[in-house]
């Protein structure tokens, strides 16, 4: 949001910190982008590295907020704003938390059913939308989950896209996605990847994922993606679901 008359604005990162918010203060301006290359783009950020946050990575794996491997840039952290005022950028301050407090006078019970209930119109708000909907499934409930629930707001046919590892068949959810495919009723897609055998760009995973992670899941992921481009429309996911119950987001 910005106020064109104060030269006042307000950086804000979702909640759960869905998406990365960079932000960089510049002289006479403050950048902000959701991807770290729209920021080097400006060619006004010098390419200098923060090597506090590279040996972060190396403990952890990944760059936590606020840090990026930039040392001009900085990630607003989840569910946290920072105040932009006559291009200077203020410090991050929390905006939103878990109601925790609350949440312990209510029953697990209802608490159930209060995230059930908002799951359930998410998906149903998506569902309208779509005439080819398609779940990112894995064997683990959170897909399985959102399948279930897609099969219940839409007539249309539902696909489920699965990615597996050639190289490691026992580490692989092919079989178990598979197996929950034809339990609720949904044409299952499949793309096996080979790390040994199949031509695996790392320049075009670097430029998607801007920064450095140890995960290699995004190997699979980029594939599946470009699968489901031709097979879907919307396509559900469950990758951001250890968020909403209070784990950590980089």
């Amino acid at each position: 949001a910005w106020d064109a008359d104060q030269r006042r604005g307000v950086v804000v990162r979702d909640p759960f910190g869905v998406r990365p918010l960079y932000v960089a203060q510049v002289a006479g301006a403050v950048l902000f982008a959701s991807e770290l290359k729209s920021i080097l783009a400006s060619g006004l950020v010098a390419v200098d590295l923060d090597y506090a946050a590279i040996e972060i990575f190396l403990d952890l794996g990944y760059v936590p907020a606020p840090f990026t491997p930039l040392l001009g840039v900085r990630k607003i952290r989840a569910g946290h704003l920072a105040l932009v005022d006559r291009a200077r950028l203020g410090p991050q301050s929390p905006v939103w938390e878990f109601p925790v407090p609350a949440a312990r006078r209510e029953s697990a019970a209802r608490v159930e059913d209060r995230v059930f209930d908002a799951l359930d119109d998410a998906v149903a708000r998506y569902a309208a939308v779509t005439e080819r909907p398609g779940v990112m499934l894995s064997a683990g409930l959170d897909s399985a989950l959102l399948l279930a629930l897609l099969r219940r707001h839409t007539r249309a046919p539902v696909t489920g896209l699965t990615v597996g590892f050639a190289d490691t068949p026992t580490a692989n959810e092919l079989s178990g996605s598979a197996r929950v495919a034809t339990a609720l009723g949904a044409r299952h897609r499949t793309v096996t990847l080979s790390l040994e055998r199949d031509a695996i760009s790392v320049s075009d995973l670097v430029w998607l994922v801007d920064e450095p992670s140890a995960d290699l899941s995004a190997l699979g992921y980029g594939v599946l993606a470009r699968a489901a481009a031709g097979e879907v429309d919307v396509a559900f996911s469950g990758l951001m679901a250890d968020s909403v119950f209070a784990a950590d987001t980089a």
